[in-house]
This record gives C-alpha cells, structure tokens and sequence, in this order.
C-alpha cells in the first residue's frame, strides 16, 4: 500500500496510526525500515505507543551481539517492533527468522526495485506493506511505481496521479 505523504511530521503520524492499528504483539510483529536520518525520531515514536523493551533498532554501528539477540528477540515473539535501518536492510545477517505482519518503508528507497527487494524479502502473503512516499524527495520515482502497480493490479493511489499528471 503506498500512501503520498510530505514530511516527516506527517510520516510520524502515520506510524503511529498503523503501530496503533496493528496493535504490535508477539504474533503480529511490525519491521519498519528507515534512512539512517530518521531513525531516532521513528524509534522515539514506536516507542511512546508500546512498552519500550518491545522495541529494537538496527544500523551500521550495531554490534554483532546487539544485532543477534535483536534478531533473535524478534523470531520468539520477544520484539514487537524492529526499527532497520535503510543501509542494512538486505544483509543476509538480518535473519530474523518469521516474517512480518506489517512492514513499513518509513522512507522511500533510491529506486523501485530496492522498494521491491527491500518490502518483500521480509514479507510473505499475509503481510501488510505500507510504503511513504514523499512528494518532495521520491518524485524521480513516479512513473516506474505507478507501472509497477498497475502490473501488480494494485490501486494507484491518487496523488501518486496527480503528482504524474503535474510533472509535464
């Protein structure tokens, strides 16, 4: 599910919405995935919403025993919410185990295909993906996710249109 929204304010208010609406648990884990920029003010905001032992962050500096029992905390049910950074999405190290409930890209890949690799490597059938994309920094991107939902036989949402339709 894509959802055009501009800044980070706007971003935060929407997770905060889907950590509420998911109602994170041991059998309904979220992963958000969010540039290195973003990640204190994403972790500050999953945390506000549910105990913050329920909550775990991954990036660059993470060392390897904090990156294992996050990841082991989060395939027995122990993290509710797994905070990755963008830059470490894809290492074969993030072995977590199970897939997601829900998976939300914070923030929009550099491309397409990174937001393909990166939304469904961690996710199977049954999971919801929510991806933001902002007006203000993913417009590059436009035409190539409206073709790839539209393959998909997914619903363009509407202002990923009017963005296209601006463009010329």
């Amino acid at each position: 599910h894509v959802e055009v929204l501009d800044g980070q304010a706007a971003k935060l208010e929407r997770l905060r919405a889907l950590v509420e609406t998911y109602d994170a648990n041991q059998d309904r884990q979220m992963i958000v995935f969010v540039d290195e920029a973003n990640m204190q003010p994403v972790v500050g905001a999953v945390s506000e919403m549910v105990m913050p032992v329920d909550v775990e962050s991954l990036g660059p500096q993470t060392s390897k025993a904090k990156w294992r029992l996050a990841c082991e905390g989060f395939e027995t049910g122990n993290i509710f919410i797994l905070v990755v950074a963008s830059s470490v999405c894809s290492r074969r190290d993030l072995d977590i185990g199970r897939q997601a409930a829900a998976v939300v890209n914070f923030d929009f890949p550099d491309s397409v295909g990174a937001h393909l690799l990166r939304s469904y490597q961690r996710a199977n059938a049954t999971t919801r993906i929510h991806c933001f994309f902002s007006p203000s920094s993913d417009r590059g991107c436009v035409v190539k996710l409206m073709r790839v939902l539209e393959d998909a036989g997914h619903d363009i949402p509407t202002a990923l249109m009017e963005l296209w339709s601006n463009a010329g």
